[in-house]
């Protein structure tokens, strides 16, 4: 989120201890960061913020996913639970649902710019980790339906179509849109 006072963050991070103590803590952790990595990776500048030359997953991911269609894989912290911490764990969840819109986001976009280029292989890797990434997706599914066509494989474009159809019905109780049943 960019820098954030050391107050705030102390109290995100040991919300049970007074201010005092969740500030002494922050400055512990800091100390034993800095020693670890034996690099300063949090500068303390009033607020606390990466280091120079340090980046976050978030804002680098455009330019990792635009060589590998499986960069950025996982969650946005890993598997860490932060439930006992509520503001905390508030927090992540919205960074989470943050960093898996700009994900699809940016794999739609992707897919799309590739097949505008008729680089039909490249996009398709896009298509499907958007559809993995979000199954609910139906213009996804359209986008893998047409890519398969395109690349002259009817048969994986109807067998895309199945699985969107078995998803929708499954996880909504609906049917595919006019336009993906036009398109199967």
């Amino acid at each position: 989120d960019g820098p954030t006072p050391r107050a705030h963050a102390a109290a995100l991070l040991w919300p049970e201890v007074s201010e005092q103590k969740a500030r002494s803590n922050l400055r512990q952790r800091l100390f034993r960061l800095h020693r670890i990595a034996a690099h300063e990776l949090v500068r303390d500048a009033g607020a606390l913020k990466l280091a120079d030359g340090l980046s976050v997953d978030l804002h680098d991911m455009p330019e990792r996913l635009a060589g590998d269609a499986h960069a950025c894989s996982g969650s946005l912290l890993g598997s860490h639970d932060y439930g006992d911490q509520e503001e905390l764990e508030q927090w992540a969840v919205g960074a989470r649902d943050r960093w898996r819109s700009a994900l699809r986001e940016r794999l739609a976009e992707l897919a799309a710019g590739l097949e505008q280029r008729a680089r039909i292989v490249e996009a398709l890797g896009y298509a499907q980790r958007l559809v993995a990434e979000d199954a609910l997706h139906e213009h996804g599914h359209r986008r893998l339906m047409r890519l398969h066509y395109l690349r002259g494989d009817r048969a994986a474009a109807l067998a895309a179509f199945e699985r969107c159809r078995a998803v929708l019905q499954s996880e909504l109780g609906l049917q595919p849109g006019a336009e993906t049943l036009q398109l199967a």
